[in-house]
């Protein structure tokens, strides 16, 4: 990947963001695209598309949950910064960008280690393949950790759910980055010692966020309307 020759590089036609995509990088002002994509089976490619419209297409297509995933956990744990677009195990994290300018993305399952490095994140692939990323953050470590929290909590979620079903067992509970957080002993981690309370906080904020964003163009006191429907929904609980 570092000695990738921009020049020569090939135009995907209509691509998609799958999760075998290791990372998209958002170009300004060139004749053969709007994103460089570098993917785990394609290589590395042009695209006539910015990483916000391969970004929504992803969330569109093969992540229907799109932010709500990390937008839930962030709200229970008073999480800030950097918000990935996290389904299980696949985690897709934005370095850079800002409100004027469409952000960079790095799929965190597909790595297998990460540094910070004169001022950009530096990340070397399953494979062995290292490339670099703008970063203007101050802690990388910070907020990988808490990527890939999130996506431990999903999978635990999952785990509870599907626990009554032998047949069916999860392929694996991290892969990538994810793992060096293995045996990670931290205060958000000790959480999920607790996933039954956890599990119940997960769906109360997930269907908070949900009940806003339905209310948000009929009710024009939306925390009421979500109270009067959570009030409702604990009455039929306690049934």
């Amino acid at each position: 990947m570092k000695d990738t020759n921009v020049k020569k590089l090939h135009i995907y036609e209509n691509f998609e963001i799958d999760n075998e995509t290791i990372a998209i990088f958002a170009i300004e002002n060139n004749p053969f695209g709007k994103s460089i994509v570098y993917h785990s089976n394609l290589g590395v490619f042009f695209v006539d598309q910015t990483t916000k419209q391969l970004i929504n297409k992803y969330k569109d297509h093969h992540n229907w949950h799109g932010f709500m995933i990390s937008r839930t956990f962030s709200r229970i744990f008073k999480l800030s910064g950097h918000l990935p677009i996290v389904d299980g195990v696949n985690i897709y994290l934005p370095l850079s960008g800002s409100k004027s300018r469409c952000p960079d993305w790095v799929g965190l399952h597909q790595l297998s280690s990460y540094q910070e490095k004169d001022g950009q994140a530096e990340f070397i692939t399953k494979d062995g393949e290292v490339f670099r990323m703008a970063f203007s953050g101050h802690n990388l470590r910070a907020i990988i950790h808490k990527a890939c929290f999130i996506s431990e909590c999903h999978v635990e979620l999952y785990r509870k759910n599907i626990n009554s079903f032998a047949t069916i067992v999860l392929k694996a509970d991290r892969i990538g980055i994810s793992q060096s957080f293995r045996d990670c002993r931290c205060r958000l981690h000790l959480h999920l010692q607790r996933i039954d309370k956890l599990s119940w906080d997960f769906w109360i904020e997930y269907f908070s966020l949900t009940l806003r964003a339905i209310t948000d163009e009929i009710e024009p006191d939306q925390d009421r309307a979500v109270k009067l429907k959570f009030s409702q929904f604990n009455k039929k609980r306690r049934i």
